[in-house]
């Protein structure tokens, strides 16, 4: 179990990866439908005409059957007619006359000679009589049907000895009735006689089913029947054919007949299995011959399929790993059959397009690999020049801390004595100066404060701007930028007017800042209106 489980997920992998695996399922599969729709249209049309052959054989077996039954019969009665012939005064005048004809005809038993009113006028039997014993002749149904014109033609009997026999009587021309017990052996053994095929065999019913003739005695001495059974209800008697089970219980092809001037019917029965033996034969052959046929046709097309399909996509897969590995040296051949060919120089030609390609890849790769070169020098000489401008700046900004500090010594001087000389003129030593001292001052502080942007500016570009929170007197910040700006209105013969009152009050910033954005606003519009404030 094992072993097939391993075997089917083997087989079920090799489909799932495995074109060739397909086909040839694929390939087996429409084969197989074909060699079996043909092998069944082969056995149906032999067994078409294998059944049309033994209809004709048995419809044939069993007319013949039937015409030598009914010939028997014929001469059985013929007997009969003979004695019903005679006259009363031939019968008496010749007495050895019955006993003659009974020893001539072995198939009767008994015969006897009634009249009209049923007394018997002469008889003989082999053994006790027992239709010259009847006392009540008058009312048998022989004698009465006899009596009327027919022929009669009784059921079986069997005697205590298993003798089988039936009763047959035919009218006379005084109006008598001529009975006789016929012995049925013998139309056992003419029904026993009747052969066609191997093993085909007849039996003979009465019109109840109950069979009186059989190759095997032993059936007609047990009152077998077959009045229920299928054949007897359902089988036409014209001769027609028909399958069924019977009484042995094995297929049977049977056929149906009614023996003339009789209630009997006749049944030819052949087994099935000797009726289609030629067409099983031959449908046994045949399928072995087109299974032997299939696999020759599957070897061969798997032969081709891998001569022409899977030998080229083998070469096809060897080369595209050719290709894989760097490797456009090695052309695929080129086959003479037109439609491989065509692949081939295909694959031929992308392979030429690959190298093609590869070559000017490898081109353009020398061309980058400059270019990059090129861009490093470029990038390494920009970082140079990136490096120095930043050492410029660093130096600028150094030598501007250090002109700040050296610009602001001596003007710190210059304010120091202009404060000094401010204080004089306070003291009324020199009234006419002090206006001018006073503007010395504040153009001293202003070019101070230009000293300290330039430093803030150095601070700003290095990272060390601060900025010292105090409190400042708001008018003095005002009274102090507009000093500064003044000159320069004055020169250009501007208005200017400051509403600021001397108790606005203080600010908590950077004084310094504040009051340089106060001059930077005011310095805005060198060229103001007369009328502006």
């Amino acid at each position: 179990m094992r072993r097939l489980q391993i075997w089917l997920r083997s087989l079920e992998h090799r489909l799932n990866t495995s074109l060739q695996a397909k086909l040839t399922l694929f390939l087996s599969l429409m084969l197989a439908l074909i060699l079996l729709v043909a092998a069944y249209g082969v056995f149906l049309f032999i067994e078409s005409i294998e059944h049309e052959g033994w209809a004709g054989r048995q419809r044939e077996a069993a007319q013949n059957a039937v015409r030598t039954i009914d010939d028997f019969l014929l001469r059985i009665e013929d007997t009969l007619t003979l004695v019903g012939a005679l006259s009363v005064e031939q019968v008496e005048r010749s007495p050895d006359l019955l006993p003659e004809i009974l020893n001539r005809v072995p198939a009767w038993i008994e015969i006897v000679r009634v009249d009209r009113d049923g007394r018997i006028i002469a008889e003989i039997t082999r053994d006790r009589p027992l239709l010259g014993n009847l006392v009540t002749i008058p009312l048998s149904n022989w004698f009465q049907q006899a009596r009327a014109g027919q022929r009669y033609l009784g059921p079986l009997f069997i005697t205590a000895d298993t003798e089988p026999y039936i009763i047959m009587a035919i009218p006379t021309n005084d109006g008598g009735v001529v009975a006789g017990r016929l012995r049925m052996n013998l139309l056992w053994e003419t029904v026993a006689t009747i052969r066609f095929g191997r093993t085909g065999s007849a039996y003979i019913v009465n019109e109840d089913g109950v069979i009186i003739a059989h190759p095997d005695p032993q059936v007609v001495l047990a009152y077998t029947t077959i009045g229920n059974r299928p054949e007897f209800r359902t089988l036409p008697p014209d001769g027609s054919q028909q399958y069924y089970i019977n009484l042995a219980g094995k297929e049977t092809l049977g056929v149906a007949l009614n023996i003339p001037d009789t209630s009997w019917r006749l049944f030819t029965e052949v087994p099935e299995a000797e009726a289609t033996e030629l067409s099983t034969r031959a449908g046994v052959t045949f399928t072995l011959s087109l299974i032997v046929f299939g696999l020759l046709l599957l070897l061969a097309t798997n032969y081709l399929l891998n001569r022409f399909v899977f030998r080229v996509l083998d070469e096809l897969r060897q080369g595209a790993e050719r290709i894989g590995s760097g490797d456009l040296t090695h052309p695929l051949l080129v086959r003479s059959e037109r439609e491989v060919a065509e692949v081939g120089r295909a694959f031929n030609a992308m392979m030429h397009q690959l190298r093609m390609r590869n070559a000017e890849i490898a081109k353009q790769t020398e061309s980058l690999k400059a270019e990059i070169q090129e861009r490093r020098r470029v990038e390494q000489e920009l970082i140079k020049a990136r490096d120095a401008a930043e050492a410029a700046s660093r130096a600028k900004s150094t030598f501007l801390a250090t002109m700040s500090h050296e610009l602001r010594t001596p003007l710190t001087a210059i304010i120091g004595y202009s404060q000094l000389m401010e204080q004089l003129v306070n003291k009324n030593i020199y009234e006419t100066v002090t206006h001018d001292v006073g503007r010395i001052r504040a153009a001293g502080m202003h070019l101070l404060s230009l000293i300290n942007d330039i430093l803030d500016i150095s601070k700003i570009e290095a990272g060390r701007m601060t900025i010292s929170a105090e409190y400042a007197d708001v008018a003095d910040l005002v009274r102090t930028a507009v000093n500064t700006v003044l000159p320069q209105m004055d020169k250009n013969r501007n208005r200017f007017q400051v509403d600021c009152p001397s108790d606005i009050g203080l600010l908590n910033s950077d004084a310094t800042k504040v009051r340089q954005a106060l001059i930077n606003l005011l310095s805005m519009r060198p060229s103001l209106p007369k009328a502006a404030t």
